[in-house]
């Protein structure tokens, strides 16, 4: 995991990601939750004082049946950001990332990615699917 951080500090693009699986009740959720918390320790005490402005660990679980808007409106909530029913999926997705930048986050933790429902759209279900 520390590689993956270094690798991707001075990335302006594409950057590495990784991916858990395993069957359920394997653990993965704890090692995640894990990872998060000892990156923040780790970052909070080489920055000392420094990090207190920083959110260097974002975690949330999808909850079921999301959909990309309602994933974006998590991320928003979680970082304290007010989402208006009337904004779209991309102006929250816009905002949070701006956000997120500015906040200097190193780790974005998304758990029960599987609940991601990609198959409607705005509601209906997609004519292919």
């Amino acid at each position: 995991m520390g590689r993956l951080v270094l690798l991707n500090r001075h990335q302006v693009s594409a950057r590495r990601g990784l991916i858990i699986t395993g069957a359920a009740g394997t653990g993965k959720t704890t090692a995640v939750i894990q990872l998060g918390r000892n990156h923040e320790l780790l970052l909070r005490r080489r920055l000392g004082p420094q990090a207190a402005e920083r959110t260097p660990v974002v975690y949330l679980t999808v909850p079921p049946a999301a959909t990309p808007k309602i994933l974006a409106s998590e991320f928003a909530q979680f970082i304290g950001l007010p989402v208006a029913s009337r904004q779209n999926q991309s102006d929250i997705t816009n905002a949070v990332c701006d956000l997120l930048c500015r906040l200097r986050a190193d780790l974005v933790l998304v758990d029960e990615i599987h609940n991601l429902n990609l198959a409607t759209v705005r509601g209906r279900k997609h004519p292919t699917s």
